[in-house]
């Protein structure tokens, strides 16, 4: 998830979906008015990975070698080893996935046999929305595995209809091919859109003294168009109620970069080796699009 916030929320805009707290720190229930389907760039946006955009930017200190080259790893260690396949689907929901709208359904795929890997996602509406757009919204990931955990070499995204779009990453050369045609220098650790909700969570397992509560990491990340680093806070471990179990989460949020951008936020699963379980967007004036991984998804 690619989602575009900004898109999204400003398509929202005058049917705020307000969000409570509890004393515990977890979304209280509230009614969310369902949203009037008017804009299909809003409806395309809903079925988009809303960690995509999170990350026009990225997470955690790098280092000096290059990934690629089986140098001293950018990250001062050895990353475990992926999962070899993992399947997970998400409800995306406007408001609270406790009591919101849901909007559409987004599936994760990663597969990796110790060498290479790939990842995709797959975006549709569902329920009534699904009658006003019939749009698939998709994302893949491929690139090279090592004890740096993940070198994306390939990402293409396609919205719609819209032609698909690519990134080619060329470590060997020092060289990252943005979209529209221009070059970049390559960065080591360097993450795709895709990538980077993987590697994450493989950074969190390799090294989870780094992730307590307040600590601050950045990664490079590559758009289409730049690669920039981004600022991700951990606010440490979390009870988060999915149905009747309870989970242990590690929460991350990359606070919003001005007063008008978007607070996005990830949990991931301590026990289920850091796979994404909930991602909330929440725009400056508290409206929030909710992914929540459907209960008893591995």
């Amino acid at each position: 998830m690619s989602v575009e916030p900004a898109g999204v929320m400003a398509a929202l805009r005058g049917r705020k979906a307000p969000t409570q707290w509890r004393d515990d720190g977890a979304p209280a229930p509230c009614r969310v008015a369902a949203p009037v389907p008017a804009r299909r760039a809003w409806l395309a946006g809903a079925l988009g990975l809303a960690v995509a955009d999170m990350l026009p930017v990225g997470v955690l200190p790098v280092g000096g070698r290059r990934a690629w080259a089986g140098a001293s790893s950018p990250y001062g260690g050895t990353l475990p080893a992926p999962p070899e396949r993992v399947r997970i689907r998400f409800g995306v929901y406007y408001g609270s996935h406790v009591d919101g709208f849901q909007l559409a359904e987004v599936s994760y795929v990663f597969t990796s046999d110790g060498h290479r890997y790939e990842a995709s996602t797959a975006g549709q509406a569902v329920g009534p929305i699904a009658l006003v757009y019939g749009g698939v919204l998709s994302q893949r990931s491929s690139g090279l595995v090592s004890g740096d955990g993940l070198t994306p070499r390939r990402y293409a995204e396609k919205r719609g209809t819209r032609a698909e779009r690519e990134l080619l990453f060329e470590p060997e050369v020092g060289r990252v091919r943005f979209a529209r045609g221009d070059n970049g220098a390559w960065v080591p650790g360097v993450q795709d859109r895709l990538s980077f909700v993987w590697q994450l969570g493989l950074l969190a397992r390799g090294f989870p003294e780094q992730f307590a509560a307040g600590s601050e990491h950045r990664i490079p990340l590559a758009s289409f168009s730049s690669i920039e680093p981004a600022r991700i806070v951990s606010e440490g471990v979390e009870r988060l109620r999915d149905g009747a179990r309870e989970l242990s989460t590690l929460h991350v949020v990359r606070p919003p970069r001005s007063r008008r951008d978007e607070k996005i936020e990830l949990w991931l699963d301590r026990h289920a080796q850091m796979r994404p379980v909930r991602i909330r967007i929440t725009d400056r004036n508290g409206r929030v699009l909710d992914h929540f991984r459907l209960s008893g998804e591995r």
